[in-house]
């Protein structure tokens, strides 16, 4: 339990540094601290922003941006952790946080004011997530090792 306060907490930090309103245009901030990690971020549109951490061997993150406003933010902690953003769209918001070893997320947005969580801790646990459409939300929290 004291793990996922952490995470979620963690979660709810990335997420709400995403939440600032930008005009001066897109913007990406990759941090990583280990080995072997691997980041690519394709943006089409305006004021579109993304946000990687990852601390650990072997994580991999994907997210392309098309349209306007779009947030996503992803934090990994761990080992060959994967996670893919695709966004479409405006205003809409992704976040990931992976904490464990050989865990897998993706979530697609297509519309606007689309809203997606995903929290996972623990090792091999599995997320997919696609909305479409306006204003959905969705929240993913998986744990257990």
């Amino acid at each position: 339990m004291k793990k996922f306060v952490i995470a979620a907490t963690a979660f709810a930090a990335l997420m709400s540094t995403g939440a600032a309103t930008s005009f001066a245009g897109s913007k990406v901030i990759v941090q990583q601290y280990g080995w072997g990690n691997g980041t690519a971020i394709n943006q089409k549109g305006k004021v579109n922003r993304v946000h990687t951490y990852q601390k650990g061997r072997f994580n991999y993150v994907r997210t392309y941006q098309a349209g306007a406003r779009n947030d996503a933010v992803v934090g990994q902690q761990g080992n060959r952790n994967s996670a893919a953003v695709t966004q479409t769209g405006r205003n809409n918001t992704a976040g990931i946080a992976q904490f464990g070893n050989n865990n897998k997320a993706t979530t697609s947005q297509a519309g606007k004011g689309n809203t997606s969580a995903v929290i996972q801790i623990g090792n091999g646990k599995t997320a997919n997530v696609t909305q479409s459409g306006k204003n959905n939300t969705s929240v993913v929290i998986q744990g257990g090792w």
